[in-house]
């Protein structure tokens, strides 16, 4: 079996996450051979993003993450619940605090919700001049702007400049496809 068809089998059996489509891109997951801790498999990928819980561990598999064995053996949320806004059904609470892999988010950031389910994470997001042009995003710059004590001009030259303080993360909801910007300085 060829190395590259095994690369191509690891991505293609890749769990799917409803609020974190992509965690290979985003970086919470690193393809590093290990064993897992909950499902004691051996595993190409680890998890290495934030967690909360009282017990340490390391390397957590994407597929115990899915599947909420993760949670359940470790007593742990992968999103802090307090960190979410808030929806009516808790089995989607459940599902992205649970079984969803975390973000680094910028401080005091909240993981937001829009047409009664939690929103997308598309990943960090820098500007360009397409950003304001997205529907729902213009609001949110002025909301950031506002919030931040800070001018237009100086909330795009910190969008813009490599290795800014400024942290920005876009977020899409899935029913109307608006945008949700979140961003604070680290």
């Amino acid at each position: 079996m060829s190395q590259l068809w095994k690369v191509a089998r690891m991505i293609e059996d890749f769990p799917r996450f409803k609020y974190h489509p992509d965690p290979l891109t985003t970086g919470v997951f690193v393809a590093l051979k290990g064993q897992c801790p909950v499902c004691n498999q051996q595993t190409a990928y680890r998890y290495v993003g934030p967690f909360y819980s009282e017990t340490e561990v390391e390397g957590i598999c994407p597929w115990c993450i899915h599947s909420g064995a993760a949670a359940e053996c470790y007593d742990l949320m992968f999103v802090d619940e307090d960190e979410v806004e808030p929806v009516s059904q808790p089995e989607r609470v459940s599902e992205l605090t649970k079984r969803t892999p975390g973000f680094f988010f910028p401080q005091g950031d909240r993981w937001p919700a829009h047409c009664g389910d939690y929103c997308v994470l598309l990943g960090s997001v820098s500007w360009n001049n397409d950003l304001s042009s997205l529907p729902g995003v213009k609001e949110d710059l002025s909301r950031i702007r506002a919030r931040l004590e800070v001018t237009d001009d100086l909330l795009r030259a910190d969008l813009c400049r490599p290795n800014s303080p400024l942290r920005a993360i876009l977020f899409r909801c899935e029913k109307c496809l608006t945008y949700q910007l979140v961003a604070d300085y680290e």
